[in-house]
């Protein structure tokens, strides 16, 4: 299947269920927290960047669970680069 490009990140999507997902997510539709693990999951299972220390893929994360704010860490305990 070809991959789509997301208009919002320029990591690509592999599938179109997480396309979809994610635009629901952008557009704040409800969508479960399942749902959005989806995402992640389908975008790191390509992916060869960490997410861990790759700011756009941080976002993504945080956007997808809808997590925001200094406070909140990846489970690997360390930020992203500012």
């Amino acid at each position: 299947m070809a991959r789509k490009k997301d208009i919002l990140f320029t990591t690509e999507i592999s599938d179109s269920k997480s396309l979809s997902l994610l635009k629901r997510i952008a557009k704040k539709e409800g969508v479960s927290t399942d749902e959005r693990l989806d995402v992640i999951q389908s975008i790191l299972a390509f992916s060869p960047r960490d997410w861990s220390t790759d700011e756009e893929l941080w976002m993504l994360y945080q956007v997808a669970l809808n997590k925001t704010g200094d406070d909140y860490m990846p489970p690997t305990g360390k930020k992203p680069p500012s």
